[in-house]
């Protein structure tokens, strides 16, 4: 017997005016990529998206049918789609982050070579924003109307020390959010409900510093910082629960015939575990203060070196269930459209807080192909990426309900 998803996404591919939204996708896709290229030249350097890419964000959201748009504190971008029920009444969130990991002096140029096109941050996630801006379009067009309120936003702070601060802003402020999808990451198969946790730490090591050659014999934060990191570099780590370790930013010192007085390194822990997460961090945070202990002990001194540890990401470790009603959805949808579902993706995305805590998320792909992602050399094949929009588009009613079709799986 068919699940209440597969049910749901029969009775929406039976619709005559969600078949109509499905073919103003495919021929809205030109327009789509071109706004892809739009976004991938607005500067979009994490914490400072209200600068540039919050309001050309939001005057996009409006001009695409949004209602009630809106920039709140941190920067996200975000307007509505009401339902029968009112403005308070329960929402489903699609969302794409607005931040890159780029920073604002970042050249930004668009160029066509071979298919596909070449900018940083063409992919993740102009083209994200793009889909969500191509969804909205495709509703208007074929007069959709949800039964839950839909709430479209382009969310601040996801990468890099950004903590994913835009979402967590999102469901303190509007505790009416029920479920979330977060289109990030490329492919039209993606499904991807494996959440990876992340804890982000720089550690600052201090020292007296001095002449390399007529101080020698000082400890040497440098010294320690090396000794420490690597300690780290060669840790066993479990395989599954996948567990990583980077260290991943080291600046520090002023010469090459100067004692360092100072040494920083940025160290990225990722795990599938929560636990295994906390382990990671814990061994980490201890070869940290070993190697302090190392060097002062090796130069025959006690706390002449000093570190700090400054915690700045911590991203909790979530799944959405296999058998849930989302990815169940998810499943139906792909199948619809003749793809094949990836559900072995596991990301790092906007989708592990609201999974973190209990709601129906997952994180859907923007189409096509990304390469060299978080490099200025990225690029993306643009080829059938509109199987990703209408994937969206369905999982969306899918969730939400449309109204005089059927009834909202949330």
């Amino acid at each position: 017997m068919p699940t209440r998803a597969e049910q749901a996404i029969a009775a929406l591919t039976g619709s005559e005016k969600i078949r109509t939204a499905l073919d103003f996708i495919r021929q809205d896709h030109d327009a789509r990529i071109a706004e892809m290229k739009e976004l991938a030249l607005v500067q979009g350097e994490t914490g400072k998206e209200s600068l540039a890419r919050s309001p050309k964000y939001l005057g996009m959201l409006q001009r695409d049918g949004a209602l009630d748009c809106a920039i709140d504190g941190i920067g996200n971008a975000y307007g509505y789609l009401y339902g029968p029920g009112g403005r308070e009444a329960p929402r489903v969130l699609i969302e794409a982050h607005l931040d890159t990991v780029f920073t604002e002096d970042t050249p930004l140029a668009i160029r066509a070579e071979g298919g596909l096109i070449y900018c940083p941050g063409i992919g993740d996630d102009a083209a994200g924003l793009s889909l969500i801006l191509s969804v909205l379009r495709a509703i208007r067009h074929a007069g959709l109307v949800p039964v839950r309120n839909v709430m479209a936003a382009g969310t601040a702070c996801e990468e890099a020390q950004g903590n994913f601060n835009g979402m967590r802003k999102l469901l303190a402020d509007h505790p009416e959010i029920v479920a979330s999808v977060s289109i990030d990451g490329d492919g039209n198969d993606r499904v991807c409900r494996q959440g990876v946790g992340v804890k982000r730490t720089e550690f600052i090591f201090r020292g007296p510093g001095g002449h390399s050659w007529m101080d020698y014999g000082l400890p040497a934060c440098m010294h320690a910082m090396c000794r420490a990191m690597n300690a780290i570099a060669v840790m066993e780590l479990p395989k599954a629960p996948k567990t990583t370790v980077n260290i991943g930013v080291v600046g520090g010192g002023t010469s090459v015939g100067a004692i360092a007085t100072e040494a920083r390194v940025h160290v990225d822990m990722r795990s599938l575990d929560a636990g295994c997460l906390k382990a990671l961090e814990e061994r980490v945070l201890a070869a940290v203060h070993d190697g302090v202990a190392a060097e002062n002990a090796f130069r025959g001194k006690t706390s002449a070196v000093t570190v700090e540890a400054r915690s700045y990401s911590d991203i909790p470790a979530a799944q959405a269930p296999p058998d849930g009603i989302l990815v169940r959805a998810a499943i139906a949808a792909s199948g619809t459209l003749r793809l094949e579902p990836n559900m072995a993706y596991s990301a790092s995305t906007n989708a592990n807080i609201p999974m973190s805590r209990g709601l129906p998320a997952l994180t859907l792909g923007y189409g096509g192909i990304s390469r060299d992602i978080h490099s200025p050399a990225e690029s993306y094949d643009p080829t059938e990426a509109f199987l990703a929009v209408r994937k969206t588009l369905l999982v969306l009613f899918a969730l939400a309900g449309l109204e005089g079709v059927h009834d909202p799986l949330v």
